[in-house]
């Protein structure tokens, strides 16, 4: 065996075994998770949705339309499976405690020694006041994380030549086109 046949064989082996692997993920993807699809076959180039059914050749979900949506493989540039959605109220809290404490950081340049309003106490009370308000709103708020799954995609192509012919096969997988 030459070594430049040694090397094609291992290649292929090597991006066959990766390119399986990426596969098997997207083949065992639960029914009912929460995935997002970048595609050229959507109109919006996007489409969020549940996990209805994962066939031989793509995905079905449904996207809240009458219809679930049938997206190929081959047309999935990204995929990405939902980790859940979280709640931004610690993060509002903080920034609600930070202006709420402005007033009272404020007062201890304005008014002079004659003043009755103490500034830690109006500052303790705004950042409370603050604290519970942007908790509230952050609470309200909920971001999504997703989970990046790589996509395999294969390509052959056979060109003709005097004595023969080449065959070339391109695998790719991630987020690769």
């Amino acid at each position: 065996m030459t070594a430049a046949r040694a090397t094609i064989l291992v290649s292929t082996l090597v991006g066959g075994a990766q390119v399986s692997a990426s596969l098997a993920a997207v083949r065992n993807l639960a029914v009912g998770s929460r995935v997002r699809i970048e595609s050229s076959e959507t109109p919006s180039g996007r489409l969020v949705g549940t996990l209805v059914e994962v066939q031989e050749d793509g995905l079905v979900l449904n996207c809240g339309l009458a219809q679930p949506s049938r997206v190929a493989f081959s047309a999935i540039s990204a995929l990405a499976v939902s980790s859940g959605r979280k709640s931004q109220a610690g993060r509002g809290a903080m920034l609600g405690a930070a202006v709420g404490a402005m007033p009272g950081l404020l007062l201890t340049w304005g008014d002079g020694p004659e003043s009755q309003t103490s500034p830690a106490a109006v500052s303790a009370v705004g950042a409370a006041v603050g604290a519970v308000l942007g908790a509230a709103i952050g609470s309200a708020i909920k971001s999504e994380t997703w989970q990046q799954i790589g996509v395999p995609k294969v390509g052959v192509g056979v060109v003709p030549l005097r004595r023969g012919g080449a065959i070339s096969v391109r695998l790719t997988w991630g987020h690769g086109s």
